[in-house]
């Protein structure tokens, strides 16, 4: 993406794509990207949380008397297990007519036919039948159906595999030109949450300014390269440390590893113009790229309505940019007012603005968010 209008856009799917995945874990009782990939291995064997099944898939929780007495060096019968007798009294109530230690058979099918005859349940046990029988068999393989079938839908919806996505900012000071609010709040999500989910980020600029690089992007981003810089003041930006101007500019950087408050030297190699097509054409002729079809339509905010604007809507909505853009807000009832447009034209003109990404959803009476800064 090289429209800075555009990439914000994109960061908003990636947030989504990394909400999406955490739902699919909290479905399927996962922890993160690595254990979403591998429950295909472990699925049949038992062994989803490995730290509570051995490798037979035998569960480390169940108790086992010869184990331990295996564990304690004793055999079973030199085991002394003790024992305490209870005697249990239990009172029973007979009906008129049964006798004391006199079991009576009840027949299922005579209790359902006195019931089907309006007749009262003679027993107790006949009433309990009765009961229990309000619920036929076929409206439980009925129901039994039906949950299946709501199980296998979203079954359906679950992928087999999930894949990696490595999000790569190049130049960050020119996208926190376009809209540096959106963009912060982007980024910090992206880099607070993201890597559990397998998305990654790389941000890179050479005007390491703090208005650039604030404290939210940099309190979320654990591991950092610093190349030569001109001042301290640059250096204490980017790894809040001094240092990186005293580099001699020929490849040699400062590295601060994740999880580390030690700065290392590290030299990277020289690479050509030549070498660097040569990589390119190597990788490029394994396979050739695939792109998602609707990753771009969301981002490019293309659809089947797009072709369907006319010359005419077009010029109406660059009007209605210009409105947006001098009140600071976006509603149907305000296009209405400072255009002079009907209801249902105002309002298609909000869905167009809406399907390109320049708008949020509607939410009740309050007004639309505006998503892209229109000043640039």
């Amino acid at each position: 993406m090289t429209d800075s209008k555009k990439v914000l856009l994109a960061l908003r799917w990636v947030v989504n794509e990394m909400e999406r995945r955490y739902q699919l874990f909290a479905k399927l009782n996962l922890r993160n990207f690595d254990t979403f990939n591998a429950r295909e291995q472990n699925k049949g064997t038992g062994n989803g949380q490995g730290e509570f099944f051995d490798a037979s898939g035998q569960s480390k929780l169940d108790f086992d008397p010869t184990k331990e007495a295996t564990k304690n060096n004793n055999s079973v019968e030199d085991s002394e297990w003790e024992y305490e007798e209870v005697e249990v009294e239990v009172e029973v109530e007979y009906e008129e007519g049964e006798k004391e230690g006199e079991w009576q058979e009840v027949d299922s099918e005579d209790s359902l036919e006195n019931q089907s005859d309006g007749s009262k349940p003679q027993t107790h046990s006949d009433e309990i039948l009765a009961n229990h029988s309000k619920f036929s068999k076929e409206e439980h393989l009925r129901n039994k159906e039906i949950v299946n079938s709501v199980d296998d839908a979203d079954e359906e919806k679950i992928p087999e595999r999930l894949p990696y996505i490595v999000v790569i900012i190049d130049e960050l000071a020119d996208l926190m030109q376009t809209s540096p609010a959106d963009v912060e709040q982007a980024i910090a999500r992206i880099a607070q949450k993201a890597r559990a989910a397998g998305i990654h980020l790389i941000i890179a600029t050479q005007t390491p300014r703090a208005d650039v690089v604030t404290g939210i992007i940099k309190a979320n981003i654990p591991s950092r390269i610093a190349f030569q810089v001109s001042s301290s003041l640059d250096s204490r930006v980017i790894l809040d440390n001094k240092g990186a101007e005293k580099l001699v500019g020929k490849g040699d950087m400062l590295y601060l590893p994740p999880g580390s408050a030690q700065l290392q030297r590290a030299q990277g190699a020289l690479i050509t113009d030549a070498e660097c097509i040569s990589i390119v054409d190597f990788c490029s002729k394994q396979a050739g790229p695939i792109f998602a079809q609707e990753i771009e339509d969301s981002i490019n905010g293309k659809s089947e309505e797009s072709e369907e604007i006319s010359e005419e809507d077009e010029a109406i909505i660059e009007k209605c940019l210009e409105v947006i853009q001098v009140e600071h807000r976006a509603s149907t009832s305000l296009l209405q007012r400072r255009l002079r447009l009907g209801y249902t034209r105002a309002a298609r003109m909000m869905d167009i603005l809406e399907m390109r990404g320049i708008i949020g959803p509607g939410d009740g009476a309050k007004p639309r968010e505006i998503l892209v800064d229109l000043a640039n």
